[in-house]
């Protein structure tokens, strides 16, 4: 009998787990010289002063492009989804969430250099994060990865959008008339990471240009 409910058990948690969303970004890093071997890119969990890092997943980039995943987050990092929570592009903190007692997570996708060659984030310390701007290209706009456990909807003034159990991919783009639209999917093909490269301050400076007549 303990062996029946612990198979029930399992087959219960492995179809929750399957009916979870998952998401896919599918993108390209600028610049694309800035990828040595110790690059990995990962999909990491934040809390709203960023300052809360678990990487999910990650992989090393090839060529400048990239193909990554995110799965089923354990419910030991979720928080509750309150109204305006957490700041979102263009509808900013100015929405409820319907129903309640909906927990969601949220996370960004990070470049950073795995200095100790442990194959895994620790801390920003040991494992130096690039500065970039994430972005989407056809057309331009922003995304932002958000988890929630059970379907929920963000309604804010102008867009109500509709969230599935699992990872959803919130899209604001502008169009021609630069009039925000807003989509949610589970997967995106024009993610454009754009790194800040450190500036090198062992190279030599440029020469100083000659001085002008009269000085």
């Amino acid at each position: 009998m303990k062996r029946l409910i612990l198979s029930i058990s399992c087959l219960i948690a492995l179809s929750l787990a399957s009916a979870q969303q998952s998401a896919t970004i599918v993108g390209v890093i600028t610049p694309s010289e800035a990828l040595n071997s110790n690059v990995r890119m990962g999909i990491h969990l934040i809390d709203e002063g960023a300052s809360r890092l678990v990487e999910l997943t990650k992989i090393t980039p090839l060529g400048g492009t990239f193909n990554i995943s995110a799965g089923p987050v354990s419910s030991s990092l979720l928080q509750p989804f309150l109204n305006g929570v957490s700041v979102f592009p263009g509808i900013l903190n100015e929405y409820s969430v319907s129903p309640q007692g909906v927990n969601f997570a949220r996370a960004i996708t990070n470049v950073y250099t795995d200095g100790n060659g442990n194959e895994q984030f620790d801390d920003p310390t040991n494992d130096p994060l690039f500065l970039g701007i994430a972005s989407v290209d056809q057309p331009q706009g922003f995304f932002v990865m958000i988890y929630v456990d059970q379907d929920a909807q963000i309604i804010a003034k102008d867009v109500t959008l509709q969230l599935r159990t699992g990872w959803n991919i919130m899209t604001m783009r502008f169009d021609e008339g630069q009039n925000a639209t807003y989509a949610v999917q589970s997967e995106i093909s024009d993610a454009v990471l754009e790194l800040f490269v450190p500036i090198d301050e062992s190279a030599p400076l440029p020469p100083a240009p000659p001085a002008s007549e009269g000085q």
